[in-house]
């Protein structure tokens, strides 16, 4: 020992002294063992050992912690809890049995791996003792007492549901302080329970699906659905393993299970309670078990006599019983024991209203005499009582006897049911009754609740027109049930195939507001575990999958149900509601205007009628309602069905009505009395009578739909679409109408409306349009566009009301309503043009105009816009022009010049106006040349050369300014050299060509020793603002002979000697003048070369 001690020093722990080992103490009794996981850093794995550590002290088991996991006494290790605390003496001994424990190196020592730690997570107590609490004080503000006793009958109804015979449930409220506690005993005469079904009841939310409810595994053979039965009442309601204990912790602290099963000798008995929850949670036991006492009937030896006397008497009746089960409530609060005596009639009433059907079967409890030889007596039999101190007599009743709930108030004022069944899901079926309470005489028979507190009145439905809206109101309609028992916080308002219709029907919506229902579901359907509420009843029948269809003698009959209630609806309200007084029985008559022989008599008359508190006679006005069209007359009589005489009370009825004023009606009405419209006064009906005469069509109302209406003596382009046109006949008080508003058997009054169109032409009128139009309810008298007016003139249209019968335009010797319209057609908007004139041929650069008609698309001359532009094109000329001209419906384009070549003789011009329709045009123009404007002369080369002597020639053309050759009068081209007098002016006549040749001769000037210049200047003296084009000669010396030189040489060697020109030479005659020798030169004295040729000229 001393060894380990020394080891634990060395490992630092510091959690124990050293003592001897007779100092270590031995801890309590109590088993404890603790887990402990391996976390040192060399570990390869986290391992786990569970260390004993019962009567042992912290070196103890230190030591058994070191053996567990071979630790040596070398090693220093650390324990700690799962949150790092140290262990030491004083944690040690705190620890609890399973705790879990890490061995590590070092406090901090960070974890290899995870470590799992094994946690007890038994609920609190209060889960149990406060249930109840929770779930009944969410009740929407109601006392729910009624519904946790519900709890325990609901157990009860299960543990009678196979009994033979009366199956007895009682409450007995002990509140008589001489007998001990107070307490509330619930007690049935079912099959009991075994001890194993009494643990099982014990155990919170263990529901029917999960018990087993056999000692003997083997025996166990699980929850069987019961065989569908009428209105679900199987007593199979006992369901989630929840109500009973939250019902007796709700009313009070502790509870006490008395029950016998048959076939047994035993009774077992079990206590569970607030208080023993304490005390077990105090003393740190297992909270959740207890004792089953098993004892023979009768035997009370453990009872406590001075607190529990009551108790004694109960155990006493064991004796004589083959089964039973008694829940004993005790701890009762105070203010329940207050309310269980001050509301002993409410909440008693309460629960017959929930166990309605189980008590009176399911027919329920129908308490008319009619209904008692057909009545069923349910076997279930519900009682309660009431025990305060002696001397005071108690209170007792049986569900049975209860006349006031709801079901029992519904049924016994009920004069017809309508069944259907619903069909969801699966198994999910719901049973649904509605009833109909009928209007007697002067009240509604819907029952009202003689214990609701008075809530705000209803509003006033803006949907449904209802007369008199007592009865239901705005409550659901639909109580609901599940398997046979009341579900009392879910209503269902209604289903769309049972509500009051939107639009006025055969069925008078008051009607509406008579019906109750009620529905029967399975347990398909869930509820809350409180039985309070069901979870999603009312959105699975709206699923459209639900199938909804009407029962009759049980059997589902294939039909619409909404037009089968809506029927059985008109039957109810005409067999059973005792609406209307007949008073002034004046006879029987036929009423040939029905069509069904059968039902033409008899028809009893009256004179007057009482309904709903007023008097109606013949003579008097009235008004109709929901009739077409709304009547106005006066009573003649009234007529009801059947062999009646003297005064009776019935419902429908009709009134023949003599309508007012005669000067338009002359017919009498026949029509059902409930039509009167009982809101109107006699000075309304009385004025409405006079403003009848004000219904006559008096005027049109000519609107134009589109936006673009025509006034009278309008001016219109032609072409202009008119309409379309929208017509409405008005009466006096500016109401659309389409008919005479005249009583008539015949389909003759109907209006009509004609429209005409006429065009005044200079050769007279002339009709252009005419249309009937029918009346449309959306579009009155309609007329499309007229799209077809383009002639230039005056137009009137004509709209005239004419009767469909006759196409008379008079009624009652007054025209009918008409509207004349005058309007005038102008030409359009220009759209077109064409080319006037053109004055060909043109000649080039010369101004001229183009003179253009511009039209609209009829081919009316119409008015140019100012916006219009001018575009000239041509492939061949050059056109411009100056600007334009307007001149009424004329368009002048001015200073229009062609420039260009004149290869081709005539040329396409294409004008365009811009901004028109149809913008363009094309023209065909011839051109001539233009004034001459340019000489041109060739060759064009600025400097000639030419050898005098020779000819050179010009050709010279007159051109225009695009450089055509034209022609003129006294086109004279002239031709001189300045300062040159040798060379004659030349002219050659150019009028006829405007082409022709100069100088043609040849140049005679003198003296060209040496090259020279010269200029040739070319005009037009008759065209002075043609220039002058001059050309550049360069005259080079002729190369033609133009000198001799004779010479003699009289002998070898010596000078030449030339002979002068002329000059005289004296030679003897005959004597031969030789030795003669002669050159040649040019005019620039050159030495010409002597040729054969040359010589021989």
């Amino acid at each position: 020992m001393a060894e380990m001690q020394s080891q634990t020093k060395t490992a630092g722990l510091k959690l124990f002294q050293p003592n001897n080992s007779s100092e270590i103490l031995t801890l309590a009794s109590s088993q404890r063992g603790m887990r402990v996981f391996d976390c040192r850093p060399e570990s390869k794995q986290v391992t786990e050992q569970v260390v004993e550590a019962t009567g042992k002290k912290l070196e103890g088991f230190l030591q058994d912690v070191s053996k567990a996991f071979s630790i040596s006494g070398k090693e220093t290790f650390v324990l700690t809890t799962t949150d790092r605390r140290v262990i030491d003496d004083n944690v040690f001994d705190e620890l609890e049995d399973g705790i879990t424990l890490q061995l590590l190196r070092s406090a901090d020592q960070e974890l290899p791996a995870a470590t799992q730690e094994h946690i007890k997570y038994v609920p609190h107590y209060y889960t149990l003792v406060q249930s109840g609490m929770y779930e009944y004080y969410a009740s929407e503000g109601q006392k729910s007492l009624p519904y946790a006793f519900a709890e325990l009958v609901d157990n009860s109804l299960s543990a009678t549901a196979s009994k033979e015979g009366l199956r007895t449930i009682e409450i007995r409220l002990l509140f008589d302080e001489s007998q001990g506690k107070h307490a509330a005993v619930v007690l049935d005469n079912g099959c009991g329970m075994t001890s194993k079904q009494l643990n099982n009841w014990a155990v919170y939310r263990l529901s029917k699906f999960n018990r087993d409810n056999s000692t003997i595994h083997s025996d166990h053979s699980g929850y069987v659905r019961p065989a569908p039965v009428p209105r679900s009442l199987n007593s199979d309601i006992s369901f989630f393993g929840v109500g009973g204990k939250q019902a007796v912790f709700y009313i009070g602290q502790s509870a006490r299970i008395i029950t016998k099963p048959a076939a047994s000798p035993d009774v077992h008995e079990f206590v569970m309670s607030k208080e023993d929850f304490e005390r077990k949670e105090k003393n740190k036991e297992d909270i959740y078990c207890g004792v089953i006492r098993n004892r023979k009937p009768g035997d009370c030896a453990h009872i406590v006599v001075e607190e529990e006397l009551f108790l004694q008497a109960l155990i006493a009746e064991e004796e004589d019983k083959e089964s039973f089960t008694a829940v004993v409530i005790t701890g009762i609060q105070s203010e329940h024991i207050t309310y269980l005596k001050q509301h002993f009639d409410l909440w008693t009433r309460e629960l017959a209203h929930i166990y309605h059907y189980y008590v009176h079967g399911i027919h329920g409890n129908d308490m008319r005499q009619s209904a008692k030889n057909v009545q069923k007596e349910s076997n279930v039999d519900i009682q309660i009582s009431l025990v305060e101190k002696s001397g005071k007599q108690s209170r007792r009743v049986n569900l049975r006897n209860v006349d006031n709930d709801m079901q029992t108030l519904y049924i016994n004022s009920t004069s017809a049911s309508f069944e259907f069944r619903a069909q969801a899901h699966g198994e999910a079926t719901v049973e649904g009754l509605i009833r109909y309470h009928p209007f007697l005489y002067d009240r509604e028979t819907y029952p009202q609740d003689p214990y609701a507190s008075p809530g705000p009145a209803d509003e006033e439905d803006d949907e449904c027109e209802v007369f008199n809206p007592v009865g239901r109101g705005k409550r659901p309609i639909f109580e609901c049930f599940w398997n046979g028992r009341l579900i009392p916080y879910t209503t269902v308002a209604e289903f769309e195939w049972c509500a009051c219709p939107k639009k006025a029907g055969s069925v008078p919506a008051e009607c509406y507001n008579r019906i109750s229902g009620v529905l029967f579901t399975n347990d398909c359907f869930p509820v809350s575990t409180n039985k309070l509420t069901f979870m999603d009843l009312e959105l699975q029948l709206r699923d459209r999958e639900t199938i909804f269809t009407r029962v009759i003698n049980g059997q589902d009959q294939r039909v619409k149900i909404q037009r089968e209630f809506t029927t059985w609806m008109k039957e109810c309200h005409e067999q059973y509601d005792k609406q209307i007084k007949f008073m002034g029985f004046q006879g029987v008559t036929t009423r040939s205007d029905i069509s069904t022989k059968r039902l033409q008599y008899p028809w009893a008359q009256f004179s007057t009628i009482r309904w709903d508190g007023k008097m109606y006679k013949a003579g008097q006005h009235v008004k109709s309602v929901k009739t077409q069209p709304v009547i106005f007359g006066t009573i003649k009589e009234f007529l009801l069905y059947g062999d009646h005489e003297g005064d009776v009370f019935a419902t429908g009825g009709y009134v023949q009505i003599a309508m007012q004023p005669k000067e338009l009606y002359d017919e009498v009405r026949t029509i059902p009395i409930f039509k009167i419209d009982r809101q109107a006064t006699a000075a309304a009906i009385k004025r409405n009578i006079e403003d009848e005469l004000a219904k006559l069509p008096i005027e049109l109302r000519v609107t134009w739909p589109e936006g673009n209406p025509w006034s009278d003596y309008a001016t219109k382009p032609a072409g202009t679409p008119m309409g379309p046109i929208q017509v409405e006949i008005l009466n006096k008080k500016g109401e659309s109408i389409s008919k005479l508003p005249v009583a008539s058997n015949t389909a003759g009054r109907k209006f009509l409306m004609e429209l005409k169109v006429i065009w005044h032409s200079p050769r007279g009128k002339i009709q252009t349009n005419s249309h009937i139009g029918v009346y449309s309810a959306k579009w009155d008298y309609w007329f499309k566009k007229m799209e077809n007016l383009n002639k230039l003139g005056k137009y009137t249209l004509y709209l005239q009301t004419i009767l469909n019968e006759n196409n008379s335009s008079e009624w009652a010797g007054k025209q009918l309503p008409h509207y004349t319209l005058n309007f005038t057609l102008t030409e359009g908007d220009a759209e077109t043009f064409s080319v006037v004139a053109v004055s060909s041929p043109v000649q080039v650069g010369a101004p001229f105009s183009l003179s253009l008609e511009l039209k609209d698309e009829f081919g009316h001359p119409a008015r140019p816009p100012s916006d219009l532009k001018t575009k000239l094109e041509c492939s061949t000329l050059e056109v411009t022009h100056e600007g334009t001209a307007v001149n009424g419906t004329t368009f002048t384009i001015k200073g229009v010049r062609a420039k260009g070549s004149l290869k081709t003789k005539v040329h396409t011009l294409k004008v365009v106006l811009e901004g028109l329709k149809h913008d363009s045009q094309s023209v065909q123009i011839s051109m001539l040349p233009g004034l001459p404007h340019t000489l041109r002369v060739l060759p064009e080369k600025e400097l000639i050369t030419v050898e005098n002597r020779t000819a050179v020639s010009f050709k010279v053309e007159v051109l225009d300014e695009a450089k055509n050759i034209t022609t003129h009068s006294k086109l004279i081209v002239r031709c001189q050299f300045a300062g040159v007098p040798e060379v004659p002016l030349e002219a050659v006549d150019c009028s006829n060509t405007g082409v022709g040749t100069l100088l043609g001769k040849p140049l005679q000037l003198k003296n060209v020793k040496a090259v020279q210049v010269i200029t040739a200047e070319f005009d037009l003296p008759n065209h002075q603002g043609v220039a002058c084009v001059q050309r550049k000669l360069c005259v080079l010396p002729s190369r033609n002979v133009t000198r001799v030189e004779v010479y003699r040489v009289e002998a070898q060697g010596d000078t030449p000697m030339v002979i002068m020109n002329l000059e005289r030479i004296d030679w003897t005659a005959g004597d031969t003048l030789g030795s003669l020798f002669y050159k040649l030169y040019d005019e620039g004295e050159r030495e010409i070369p002597i040729t054969p040729e040359l010589s021989q000229k």
